[in-house]
């Protein structure tokens, strides 16, 4: 499990995000080479301030940013 950090109220993966992801890509390569049963879980979370609506949406844009990096 890897943790990706957003700035506040942002969905936009910073340079060190990018890193990580990078790594998971290589890791993940390798592991679907011998499984293709294989998937991966992504999930995005935001912090208590805001309302219900809005984390929950800033939630799922952090998701698909991580998702789409990931797809390429």
């Amino acid at each position: 499990s890897q943790n990706i950090l957003f700035a506040h109220n942002s969905a936009e993966l910073s340079p060190k995000g990018e890193k990580i992801l990078r790594g998971i890509v290589l890791q993940t390569q390798r592991v679907f080479q011998n499984d293709q049963d294989v998937c991966l879980q992504v999930r995005g979370f935001a912090s208590e301030p805001g309302t219900a609506d809005y984390n929950l949406g800033l939630s799922g844009r952090r998701a698909q940013e991580v998702s789409r990096f990931l797809i390429g």
